[in-house]
């Protein structure tokens, strides 16, 4: 105890000192992952097929468990990216505080395998279907001996499926059983996507057709169809051109800017945006205008076009192949004299 200067001595107090065994509080996220117990699968519990680790996390937590568990292993998760990348290979360190050795069987229980989002109404994303489709799990050895107050490691490969979907979801639980008793039972849950995950299509037409380029009339918008585009005096809302879009899928980074429409040179960006979201639903869609002013300033009249261009998620920005674009019919920006 540290005296505090000036303080005025009163009356002794109970000690608010702990001294069971508590966690830190940097490794209790992980001590509550490794002792959740994975649950069957909503869809058909009778299946005997656990829920994906993409929708239940972990599982169950069990406070007592992770409260006094003497072990525990990191990463508490784990994210397997995209197939096309060949398998996962992932090192795990167990940690024994305990004043004995363990030594912990390695295995692996699937959770239900399922495709993507789809489109079901206007209104409704829904999961497309789900599988009995796990993945390779094997391990640089059958067990890990930890030693007391020690640490041991021992890598995991993990591989799709594959007869999975492409684009399908796939995970599980990695279990580390103790061979004997003292020690804690403990799981790592792990989720991967199957296939190239840059092939999700983002600008999505949904259910009109979107991108459009569009007039504002109220509270709706009309669609501009005419080859030779439409023009726009810009000098009410109701006179300025919208772009009109549908994300089916989340998008890194998000750009409109203004092309000169006969040389095809950019005049700056109109709007840009990182970490999209996707749509709410199919039928909804995103809006932006504009005004007639670029990050280069405001743009003389003339016939200019949009150009939408959409980095998918996770993508490279050097990567041509990462990236969807979408180009407007002619903008004629028709200012009254």
């Amino acid at each position: 105890l540290q005296a505090v200067p000036g303080a005025a001595l009163g009356r002794a107090s109970t000690s608010p000192l702990i001294t069971r065994n508590t966690p830190p509080d940097a490794t209790m996220l992980t001590r509550l992952m490794n002792t959740s117990k994975p649950k069957a699968w909503s869809g058909n519990p009778g299946s005997g097929l656990l829920d994906s680790a993409f929708r239940q996390g972990a599982g169950m937590i069990d406070i007592v468990a992770a409260a006094t568990t003497k072990q525990f292993v990191v990463p508490a998760k784990i994210s397997a990216g995209e197939s096309d990348a060949g398998p996962t290979v992932k090192r795990l360190t167990v940690r024994n505080d305990a004043a004995v050795p363990v030594t912990y069987a390695l295995g692996h229980e699937a959770g239900v395998a399922t495709t993507g989002n789809v489109r079901t109404t206007s209104t409704a994303w829904t999961i497309g279907g789900s599988f009995n489709a796990p993945a390779t799990v094997s391990f640089s050895a059958p067990t890990v001996t930890v030693p007391a107050k020690g640490m041991a490691t021992v890598d995991v490969t993990i591989a799709a499926n594959a007869g999975l979907v492409n684009q399908g979801m796939y995970g599980g639980y990695i279990t580390l059983t103790p061979q004997g008793g003292g020690a804690t039972s403990l799981i790592v849950p792990y989720a991967g996507f199957k296939g190239d995950y840059q092939s999700i299509q983002v600008l999505n037409p949904g259910t009109n057709g979107f991108p459009w380029l569009a007039t504002q009339n109220g509270s709706s918008y009309t669609r501009c169809a005419a080859p030779a585009g439409c023009s726009y005096t810009m000098a009410t809302a109701a006179t300025r051109p919208y772009v009109l879009y549908h994300l089916a899928h989340y998008a890194r980074y998000l750009k409109l800017e203004a092309l000169d429409h006969g040389t095809g040179q950019s005049k700056g960006v109109i709007a840009e945006g990182d970490y999209l979201s996707r749509s709410a639903s199919p039928g909804n869609f995103f809006t932006l205008s504009w005004n007639g002013t670029t990050t280069e300033g405001v743009q003389p009249n003339g016939v200019y076009r949009f150009r939408l261009s959409v980095l998918k998620a996770q993508g490279d920005a050097n990567n041509a192949a990462h990236w969807e674009t979408w180009d407007s019919l002619p903008v004629i920006v028709a200012r009254p004299n």
